[in-house]
């Protein structure tokens, strides 16, 4: 208790202190202001409502006027309650000086003198409070000592009840000792009435009887006395108990109302120091609000204007987003009606592959059934052919059809399978983009020796070729003559099945693909130039297979 005392002794001048220096501080830099200046007829009446608000005890402005500022001779640092005394006299002097000087300043000594006589009073509650909790606890132990004693009693009562019990067994015992006695005095004398004259024996045993009951009375007696002393002391012990613990609860009551009174006034303590400096840090903000303000109202320009470019930015992003959005949504528009155009040319050429299917098959029946005419045709008419080249002709038109027929069926397969979009680019134009059929290489037999498969295929020409003949003996034009069956199978440049536009093409891949043709082609004019070397010298003579190719040439 006394450590906590001294700890709160302890806070509570710190907290003197510092209400004292700040009411120095600011009632010195209230005599500093310029407020000095003004007339002494518009202050007059401060001093007068200052004073009337509150006037500070007698005791305290007695005090500062009779003790004397101590003289430092020796060169130490005065005591702390010399230092707080020091800055109570300065604070009153201030504040009786700066009263009709500063209103403000005078409002706020007020409102410190106010603050420091609550403190003040607080401090006074506080240590009577302290006293009242050292008695009740004083009291309390009192009470604890007097419980111990009651305790104690409790023992003697406990002895004295087993005294009362044994004295119940005694008083029975001397009921029963009585109703015997008072049948032997009966039997006695009924016996005594018979016999005139009793035997000295049976006057002895009488007399033994009376003394036994004599002597067991008076104990019994005793022993009454000493319960009714027990009992007497138990109903005051009772008593003393009971008063005991009325006043131990009267006591834990105090104590209880005494802490919460010593929280309570902790807690007004506590509010009263924070009010204490929220005052100071009030005071200390009313200086610094102007440029406080002033620098606010900067920052807050400069928020605006940076508020207001973020905003105009982000106006132009979403502009430039609804942009992005909207050609997004183009495309993806214009990607869903390629997909559908493709989707439509994919049952487009499905369609024409039925078609070809169904072409085919009525060819191959419409051939079957040619076929069939014709052989029937021959069996009838075996020796009235005497025109070849009609059966010529014909032969010539079948093979033609089932090469087509063989094409087409190439051709639905490979639809079928999707070799068509690997081939696209080889059925395009090569890159140096001559669509002629006679600049490309072709493989030609040097040997000399006709083969015997390509002789067959040689000895009849097409229908077309025919009729080209014939028109080129009329008009006396040469018909222009094919280099090699390989050269008469070239087919002039295909459009490609589907629009390279309407497909993303890969310009690097695509580079690199003509490249490597550009390479491959060098590679073959460079074998067979070096091929031509080996041929040197010969002059090969192409009669038999020369048909469609020109005349003898040297090499």
């Amino acid at each position: 208790m006394a450590d906590e005392e001294k700890d709160k002794a302890e806070k509570m001048a710190a907290a003197k202190k510092r209400i004292l220096a700040e009411a120095e501080t600011e009632a010195e830099a209230s005599t500093d202001a310029p407020t000095t200046e003004i007339q002494p007829e518009q202050i007059e009446p401060e001093p007068v409502e200052a004073t009337t608000v509150s006037e500070p005890p007698p005791e305290d402005d007695d005090e500062p006027s009779e003790l004397a500022v101590p003289k430092s001779s020796h060169g130490r640092k005065p005591s702390v309650a010399v230092e707080s005394r020091q800055r109570s006299e300065s604070f009153y002097r201030s504040g009786a000086a700066a009263g009709p000087l500063s209103p403000g300043a005078g409002i706020t000594s007020e409102v410190y003198r106010e603050q420091a006589l609550k403190i003040e009073e607080l401090e006074r509650e506080n240590k009577r409070l302290a006293g009242e909790v050292e008695e009740s606890q004083s009291r309390w132990k009192k009470g604890e000592e007097e419980l111990e004693e009651l305790r104690e009693g409790r023992g003697d009562v406990a002895l004295a009840v087993e005294k009362g019990k044994e004295a119940d067994k005694l008083k029975a015992e001397v009921e029963s000792l009585k109703r015997q006695l008072s049948q032997a005095q009966s039997q006695s004398n009924k016996s005594s009435r018979r016999t005139a004259t009793a035997s000295p024996s049976q006057s002895a045993s009488v007399d033994d009887l009376n003394a036994q009951v004599a002597s067991k009375s008076a104990t019994i007696e005793s022993l009454e006395l000493e319960i009714s002393n027990v009992n007497r002391q138990l109903s005051e012990q009772t008593s003393k108990n009971n008063e005991l613990q009325s006043k131990i609860s009267s006591l834990e009551s105090a104590v209880q109302k005494a802490e919460q009174e010593a929280a309570s006034t902790k807690t007004e303590l506590e509010e009263l120091k924070a009010s204490l400096d929220k005052a100071g840090d009030q005071a200390e903000k009313d200086g610094s609000d102007r440029d406080s303000a002033q620098t606010r109202i900067a920052q807050l320009e400069a928020e605006l204007g940076t508020a207001n470019r973020k905003a105009s930015d982000s106006i132009s992003r979403a502009e430039l987003l609804e942009k992005k959005i909207e050609t997004l949504t183009q495309l993806h528009r214009d990607n869903d009606a390629r997909n559908q155009t493709r989707l439509q040319e994919h049952k487009k050429v499905e369609r024409e592959a039925t078609e070809m299917r169904t072409r085919i098959t009525g060819l191959s029946n419409e051939n079957a059934r040619l076929r069939e005419a014709e052989q029937r045709r021959r069996k009838a008419d075996l020796g009235s052919i005497e025109d070849s080249s009609v059966q010529e002709l014909l032969d010539e038109e079948r093979d033609r059809l089932l090469a087509k027929v063989r094409e087409l069926e190439e051709e639905n397969f490979e639809l079928r399978r999707g070799v068509w979009r690997d081939r696209r680019r080889d059925m395009q134009p090569s890159i140096d983009g001559q669509p002629d059929a006679y600049n490309s290489f072709d493989d030609v037999d040097l040997s000399g020796a006709p083969s015997r498969q390509a002789l067959p295929n040689r000895t009849h020409s097409s229908f077309q070729d025919v009729i080209q003949s014939g028109i080129s003996a009329f008009t006396g034009q040469t018909p222009a003559h094919r280099r090699s069956d390989a050269a008469s199978k070239t087919k002039p440049r295909q459009e490609s099945l589907g629009s390279l536009d309407e497909f993303e093409i890969d310009e690097e891949a695509f580079r690199l693909a003509q490249e490597q043709e550009a390479k491959n082609r060098l590679e073959r004019v460079k074998e067979v130039k070096r091929g031509l070397v080996q041929f040197k010298g010969w002059r090969p003579d192409f009669v038999d297979v020369r048909v469609g190719m020109g005349g003898v040439f040297e090499i």
